[in-house]
């Protein structure tokens, strides 16, 4: 479908859950206190195919390559099931 080629780029999910914040956590006392100017953010936790470290790519081209593709997914997260990865970082790249 129109969407299929994000799928090229996704790991295989064995199996995933959400890790809920509980009323004592900063987060819930942050939206109560802030109350709907809060947005609650959701911890969750999979379990995939290994990936590789992006540190194993040896090229510019091979690196130019996967930021891109690392870019056109994130923007299609976003945008269709609206997802937001907060915690972007070296080891942690969807």
């Amino acid at each position: 479908g129109e969407h299929g080629w994000v799928l090229d780029h996704l790991p295989h999910i064995y199996w995933s859950f959400d890790v809920p914040f509980h009323d004592c956590t900063p987060q819930a006392n942050l939206k109560k206190k802030l109350e709907g100017d809060y947005e609650m953010c959701i911890m969750r936790g999979l379990i995939q195919e290994e990936l590789y470290p992006i540190s194993t790519l040896k090229t510019a081209k091979g690196c130019a390559q996967v930021f891109y593709d690392v870019m056109q997914c994130h923007h299609w997260a976003w945008k269709y099931p609206q997802i937001l990865h907060r915690e972007i970082s070296h080891g942690n790249i969807m």
